[in-house]
């Protein structure tokens, strides 16, 4: 009940600000890349067991920005086997709040939910001068290591975008439109 109020606080706070300026609005869809996250498994059973649940996993994500505060959060699982239909009963957000450097994540983990406090982290971003088109938009390539794990994002530089981007991830006056990991693609 507590982690409910909590909620529906930061959400509230957050719709507050939206009504006071500019929101901007991008959805991601997670996608796995299955070839990777099957590189050691060799039983063939075992393999199609864990490709059939990674693409049944696959969640689409909503990231709203309103000055310098963002709610990246599940809007749900996308339905395979049904087209067009999205499983709405996900749960999760993070709320980052640029100027306090902070952000609140909501997870559940064994039917419990959690509220989480944590500095939003800074990434070292090496540019490229290399560009692509995402739906209809030319962004610019940089990547970065986390953890020894590359990563690449493909973005639009822009002043009043601020450290934007899909759940924890941002750079300085820049939208992340697509984020690349070896194990999936937001």
């Amino acid at each position: 009940m507590k982690t409910s109020f909590v909620y529906l606080l930061v959400l509230f706070h957050f719709l507050a600000i939206k009504v006071k300026g500019q929101t901007i609005k991008v959805t991601y869809e997670r996608k796995p890349n299955i070839e990777y996250q099957l590189r050691n498994v060799m039983d063939p059973v075992h393999k199609e067991s864990i490709t059939n649940h990674l693409i049944s996993n696959q969640k689409v994500y909503e990231l709203s920005v309103s000055q310098d505060r963002s709610l990246f959060e599940v809007v749900g699982n996308i339905d395979l086997y049904n087209p067009g239909f999205i499983d709405e009963s996900n749960t999760g957000l993070i709320l980052k709040n640029i100027s306090t450097k902070e952000m609140l994540i909501s997870k559940s983990l064994d039917g419990k939910k959690y509220l989480i406090k944590d500095s939003i982290p800074t990434f070292n971003w090496k540019i490229f001068d290399e560009f692509k088109t995402i739906n209809g938009i030319k962004c610019q390539k940089a990547t970065t290591f986390e953890n020894d794990i590359l990563l690449t994002a493909w973005f639009v530089r822009k002043p009043e975008y601020n450290r934007i981007g899909p759940e924890y991830y941002g750079m300085k006056n820049a939208l992340i439109m697509e984020l690349q990991r070896p194990s999936f693609t937001f």
